[in-house]
């Protein structure tokens, strides 16, 4: 009997290419369906909440409904039948919103339905586990202003050598992120 056989894999990585997620950043989820079976699959449905520390800003061909991202044969026609050896790619775009702290775990899992009957939780291709989900920390770094003025006590904007100074250092940490200074 001829069945088809459905991998369905997600990824995440910042729009940069790096693997440093920061509040603001966009992402970008990747979702990957592969027929390696010897039929087509038919029928196919996904569907994938978005955590509520990210804001959607697309989802190719997808229906976007608050955080919920769904897709089938009306949107995306190529989901009407996957053939044998074919695959899709679908990318889903989000920023990171600025409430997710350094050490927020981003936890993110799309479903997949086919034939009307079998379901499929997508894969973290990048651990050994099957059908886990795909997750990413925040790794918010400093985002800081460093400014030195220097002002002569005497009030003249010359400077000789035995002129006494007063130096003035200002930082400014403009994120939430905890800064140190020794």
């Amino acid at each position: 009997k001829s069945n088809p056989i459905i991998t369905f894999e997600k990824t995440v990585i910042n729009t940069d290419n790096s693997i440093i997620y920061n509040p603001e950043d966009e992402i970008f989820y990747t979702l990957k369906i592969k027929n390696s079976g010897d039929d087509f699959a038919k029928n196919i449905e996904i569907s994938d909440l978005i955590p509520s520390n990210l804001t959607i800003i697309s989802a190719q061909n997808g229906n976007i409904s608050g955080n919920q991202i769904t897709w089938n044969n009306l949107n995306l026609s190529q989901l009407s039948s996957l053939a044998p050896n074919e695959n899709i790619e679908i990318q889903i775009r989000c920023k990171i919103n600025n409430t997710a702290v350094q050490g927020t775990q981003i936890s993110n899992q799309a479903i997949l339905n086919y034939q009307n009957s079998v379901q499929i939780l997508s894969d973290n291709p990048n651990t050994p586990a099957l059908n886990d989900a795909t997750i990413f920390v925040v790794t918010e770094t400093a985002n800081i202003t460093f400014t030195k003025t220097v002002a002569n006590t005497n009030n003249e904007n010359i400077f000789k050598p035995s002129d006494i100074v007063d130096v003035f250092f200002r930082l400014v940490n403009v994120t939430l992120f905890i800064l140190q200074v020794s």
